[in-house]
């Protein structure tokens, strides 16, 4: 086993935690940002690194009593620190604690006659009494000290602009900014002094330089737009701001700015028979829908929403990247709300996505050229969705690679949809739920042809919301299904799927069953079946139906690995091993393959090899713990009490992982 507390996996996370913590504090996310550096303190509470980290964080923000708490807590010779000396200096500054202030600030010049950040302390300490000449002496010394001090130079702007030198308190605010443009005074401080298109000019150079550098940062961002803006470049501003909403949700500053900017410029918009119109429908999608459309916004013509009874900031953000808003009564038929904006769309080509779904920005850009091209026929295209989740033990997992930052969760599970289509009256999405133009495509005579280009899906990372989504399609199927609506076999598995997803396996059942004997030997339905059976306790029905599964594809991975759990249950380990066994020569990189033939050699009483499968596995990054326990646990409930005791002995070492 891996120690997680090496000085290699402790350096690592430090620096992770401290990346991470970055990246919220620019995002203004600075209560999240606190958080993740105070889950990393728990883990390493001797990295001095993490709580500076977070006393220089909670001072840029003003919190000065939290900083103060945390002071609290570190030992007596780490406040002697020059670093933890000038922390505590500042705090004290903050709560106006002045004397104890200036005898930090007197300890760390002690320490360091040529500190700038001392002298800095005293100046605002003097300026804190009303001595204003004092205060200037105090900053010019630490400018004199360090010229590449933002701080100083901030404190040397503001008591110029006090004193009534505008143009010079503006210089030496725009010389704070250029050195240190992240900190959210100093910005605000040099923007906030800005005026006449001249300055404005200046400044917006200041500001995209510091994009250039920090693109993550929401208040340089918002400061883009406003310039942007003033100077007539609406356009432009428009970009910036559905871009800014993208990456960091709908902010209500960058909302309405947003917005207030669209309305002079109206929503997108093509030509009848032109490029591609996106297509999507929605309701209460405020944390997903920017970033949506952002990922798509600049490969697309057109923008059709339908929103069919949102109660949150939806529409409005809709509006603000552009989209035209159609308001849609929900009639318990997704088809029908998809066929409403199919119904307004303009473009040439019809794109269909949904609010939690993206295109990675790299690829978006290859729909237009896909569309143009003299090698693609007139077709549906077929887009697979990477359906990302958490857990790692679900039919058709896959581990990610890497290949894109839009990745998520652990891996994900494949499906095959059409998303993009030539924008004709006789095409339209059929079914009540799992709605899909497939169906009418082939009616029109158009082929299916494969795009290449995955969609990013992350829905199913939040289980309530899945949970919830499930049992919305199961009312409707189950009204169909009872109104004798529910004939088509597509209908049918998905309904079996649902059920199952919400753990309804006495519904599943006879749906699955309903589907073979429509369409016998479908591999993947005797899986879901199998599944269902199991839940049940069925495990010589599950047995027989896996069996079918394996038989009639080879391929299907998750039908042999199932099939030998239930070969254990069964009370037969020496049939899961050879199983399995095989498996493994087809399939070395599947984890569950490898840790199944570790509990079935377990079960036969060959515990060192089956430890070395357990440790191939780890190796990857893989934790198997969960897997053994509940497996064990399942075993000894149906009453394999020596099988059940030998694959908990797989687990032990792991209790401290």
């Amino acid at each position: 086993m891996i120690d997680s507390r090496t000085p290699e996996r402790f350096d690592r996370a430090v620096l992770v935690a401290l990346d991470e913590a970055r990246t919220l504090e620019f995002a203004d996310r600075v209560d999240d940002a606190v958080f993740r550096l105070q889950r990393e303190i728990e883990h390493f509470p001797e990295s001095p690194a993490l709580r500076a980290a977070l006393a220089w964080l909670l001072l840029r923000v003003r919190r000065f009593t939290l900083v103060s708490a945390l002071i609290g807590e570190i030992p007596d010779s780490v406040k002697r620190d020059p670093q933890w000396l000038l922390i505590t200096g500042f705090t004290m500054e903050g709560l106006a604690e002045l004397a104890l202030a200036r005898q930090c600030a007197t300890k760390a010049l002690a320490l360091n006659p040529e500190s700038a950040p001392a002298h800095l302390l005293l100046g605002m300490v003097a300026l804190d009494e009303g001595d204003g000449t004092t205060a200037g002496e105090y900053v010019d010394k630490a400018i004199a000290l360090d010229p590449g001090y933002g701080e100083a130079h901030a404190q040397r702007g503001a008591l110029q602009w006090a004193q009534g030198a505008r143009d010079e308190g503006r210089s030496s605010l725009e010389r704070a900014f250029v050195l240190f443009p992240t900190h959210p005074e100093i910005t605000d401080g040099y923007c906030q002094t800005i005026e006449g298109n001249d300055n404005v000019i200046i400044a917006l150079r200041h500001i995209e330089d510091a994009r250039r550098f920090f693109p993550d940062h929401k208040r340089l961002a918002y400061w883009h737009i406003t310039f942007l803006a003033s100077l007539g470049r609406t356009a432009e501003a428009v970009g910036e701001a559905a871009s800014a909403l993208g990456t960091f949700g709908p902010d209500g500053a960058l909302l309405d700015a947003a917005l207030a900017l669209r309305s002079h410029v109206g929503p997108m918009e093509t030509s009848p028979g032109q490029g591609i119109t996106l297509c999507m429908i929605v309701k209460n999608e405020e944390h997903d829908l920017a970033r949506c459309l952002r990922s798509i916004h600049d490969s697309v013509d057109e923008i059709i929403v339908v929103d069919t009874g949102s109660t949150d900031r939806t529409p409005m953000i809709a509006e603000a990247m552009g989209a035209k808003v159609i308001r849609h009564t929900w009639q318990d038929d997704f088809s029908a709300a998809r066929n409403a904006g199919l119904e307004q769309a303009h473009g040439a080509w019809i794109l269909v996505l949904d609010a939690d779904e993206v295109i990675a920005r790299e690829e978006a850009p290859l729909l237009h050229r896909l569309v143009t091209s003299f090698e693609t026929p007139l077709a549906g295209l077929v887009f697979t969705t990477r359906n990302y989740v958490r857990e790692m033990d679900l039919q058709g997992w896959r581990r990610n690679d890497g290949r894109y930052a839009e990745e998520g969760g652990t891996g994900w599970i494949g499906s095959d949809k059409v998303r993009l289509f030539p924008n004709r009256p006789d095409i339209r999405f059929r079914h009540a739920v799992h709605e899909i133009v497939e169906g009418s495509l082939q009616q029109a005579g158009l082929p299916l042809v494969r795009s290449g280009i995955p969609v990013h899906h992350y829905g199913r990372m939040d289980a309530e919301r899945t949970r919830r989504k499930a049992e919305h399609y199961v009312t409707i199927g189950r009204r169909n299904l009872a109104a004798g609506t529910l004939d088509d076999a597509r209908s049918i598995i998905e309904l079996a799927a649902q059920e199952q997803e919400l753990g309804n396996h006495g519904e599943a059942v006879p749906l699955w069953q309903r589907f073979l004997d429509l369409h016998p030997g479908t591999a993947r339905a005797e899986l879901g079946l199998g599944v269902s059976l199991c839940a049940l306790d069925r495990w010589v029905d599950a047995r027989a139906v896996l069996a079918m599964a394996m038989s009639h594809d080879p391929a299907l991975r998750e039908a042999p690995v199932k099939y030998s759990l239930v070969a254990l249950h069964c009370g037969d380990s020496g049939d899961a091993r050879k199983v399995l066994e095989g498996f493994c020569v087809h399939h070395p990189e599947y984890p569950f393959g490898q840790l199944a033939l570790a509990a079935s050699l377990a079960c036969e009483g060959r515990m060192a090899e089956a430890q070395a499968h357990v440790r191939a596995v780890e190796l990857r990054q893989i934790h198997s713990r969960g897997f053994f326990r509940n497996l064990s646990l399942d075993l000894l409930r149906v009453g394999q009490q020596i099988f059940g005791d030998r694959v908990a002995a797989l687990f032990p070492e792991q209790e401290n992982a």
